[in-house]
């Protein structure tokens, strides 16, 4: 994926990118990786993609403490956030693999905790932070 990147001003801003990467480029058995710091807007970013499958953004929360969190619409979204793991067994026990080829879409906040598995070909999206409200959104 080349290195394109938005601006977003506002939460609003980030779930309308998100939504529009998902149409132009997300297809069932696609990864998503997400980095940024705490607060960046990662979630932000999920609830924009998954609006697209036709799930509704109230039913999407960042599964820090759960890890996984899998949402039902359009297409299955298996949404991890690796904030709290350990080590890479705590992803194997989840059944990663089951799920990262099931047919449906993975989302994985905190990415580069699993950068050692995560196959070549995913989509990679940094969102880093530029003000109050401002993001800029790379690889989209």
């Amino acid at each position: 994926m080349n290195k394109e990147f938005k601006i977003s001003k506002s939460a609003e801003q980030t779930k309308k990118i998100a939504k529009n990467f998902a149409k132009k480029h997300i297809k069932g058995n696609d990864i998503i990786a997400l980095y940024g710091e705490l607060g960046a807007g990662k979630s932000v970013f999920v609830k924009g993609l998954a609006s697209y499958y036709n799930i509704n953004e109230r039913k999407v929360k960042s599964p820090t403490y759960t890890i996984l969190n899998i949402y039902d619409g359009n297409m299955k979204i298996y949404h991890l956030d690796l904030y709290r793991i350990g080590d890479l067994e705590e992803i194997y026990y989840l059944g990663y693999e089951d799920f990262s080829n099931s047919g449906g879409i993975t989302i994985i906040e905190w990415a580069e905790k699993i950068e050692d598995i995560l196959p070549v070909d995913i989509y990679k999206v940094k969102i880093l932070i530029k003000g109050k409200n401002k993001r800029k959104i790379i690889g989209v």
